[in-house]
């Protein structure tokens, strides 16, 4: 399974997820990152009880070693 299948994967596994897209970079970005990840959660609690649930975890210390650098944004809409 890849890093990107695996987060695909919390739009149906994790409840507090609203909506999740991803996807991989255009061939001409000239971003250093291989992939993008947008999750939507109803309000802060929801992302606060995502980053602490058993899901989230074993992403981080399972496939999520393959991800060697993030950039997070964290906006309220």
């Amino acid at each position: 399974t890849s890093v990107m299948d695996t987060v695909a994967a919390f739009a149906k596994n994790v409840p507090e997820v609203r909506a999740l897209t991803s996807s991989p970079k255009p061939e001409t970005s000239p971003s250093r990152f291989d992939f993008s990840v947008v999750i939507d959660f109803d309000d802060y609690s929801a992302f606060q009880r995502y980053i602490q649930s058993d899901t989230h975890k074993k992403y981080v210390s399972g496939p999520g070693q393959a991800v060697e650098e993030i950039a997070a944004i964290q906006q309220d809409l």
